[in-house]
């Protein structure tokens, strides 16, 4: 089961609610990545849990959720924001949701 953190910056108030690294569902892993294209810190899809749990919608392998775009990157250790460039914190230590 996948969890979600609240990540936020310091500096310009943006906030993200991502994995935070890899993660593992029933179905697909996810790694949290920058979309260069819509910048924001996402959670992208992967990887399959298991081989075919994808069935046919690998389509969505390696690309942004919100703008379907293919260029993302991982998001460094130092969770750089998107927006400023500012250093991003997890707010709660305490996932705000897990995902399946």
């Amino acid at each position: 089961m996948g969890r979600l953190f609240e990540f936020s910056c310091e500096h310009c108030g943006y906030q993200a609610e991502v994995s935070g690294g890899e993660d593992v569902g029933f179905l697909i892993v996810t790694r949290t990545m920058i979309c260069l294209d819509c910048k924001e810190v996402v959670d992208v899809v992967v990887g399959e849990s298991h081989p075919g749990s994808l069935g046919s919608d690998t389509h969505i392998l390696g690309r942004c959720p919100r703008c379907r775009g293919r260029r993302v990157i991982p998001w460094p250790k130092s969770r750089p924001c998107p927006k400023c460039g500012g250093k991003m914190k997890k707010r709660y230590a305490d996932p705000v949701c897990f995902w399946d």
